[in-house]
């Protein structure tokens, strides 16, 4: 992440203590990953990218409106600041301790996307690979046997005792037609 440029933040850069340990508490909290689809890790990225990601709310704790709403709310008026309001935001701005980084972060998590949990050494276990063989194993017998059935009924239909061949599959040497 420390690479990765925006229309605001050059990089190379060094992150911030705050910011390299939130992303580690991240990981811990999902086994050492990161997952990119969480409502922690957009506002991790909103800290790391303020102007380019904007900041994760929990599920239902703000009721956004539109400028129309707002508008129709509040009037044409309300929404200019004056002088003075500009002047009191920006002192109480530049009084803010700014060496903590994260002084607004919510530790709930929300996942857009279903976790998919999955085993430490990446691979299938036992029980499931020889669940998945016997499974095929058994496709294999049944489609033997109805293979086995069909060419039975072909050679009746034709005339031939099946019991004399050995071929599973039936094979048609003039023009069949099944009805």
């Amino acid at each position: 992440m420390s690479n990765l440029p925006s229309s605001t933040v050059e990089s190379p850069r060094k992150l911030s203590e705050g910011l390299t340990q939130r992303l580690s508490q991240i990981a811990e909290q999902h086994e050492g990953t990161i997952q990119l689809h969480s409502r922690l890790f957009a506002q991790w990225l909103h800290h790391a990218y303020p102007r380019e990601c904007p900041f994760p709310h929990v599920t239902g704790s703000i009721t956004p409106v539109t400028p129309d709403e707002w508008m129709e709310e509040h009037g044409n008026t309300g929404f200019y600041a004056t002088k003075e309001e500009m002047v009191e935001h920006s002192k109480r701005s530049s009084e803010l301790d700014r060496s903590e980084d994260l002084l607004h972060w919510i530790d709930d998590e929300e996942l857009l996307v279903p976790r998919v949990h999955r085993r430490k050494n990446g691979g299938f276990s036992f029980v499931a690979f020889m669940a998945f063989g016997m499974a095929v194993v058994s496709m294999v017998i049944k489609s033997a046997s109805s293979a086995q059935s069909v060419k039975s009924a072909v050679d009746k239909l034709q005339g031939r005792d099946s019991s004399k061949t050995g071929m599973v599959l039936p094979t048609f040497t003039q023009k069949s037609h099944l009805v």
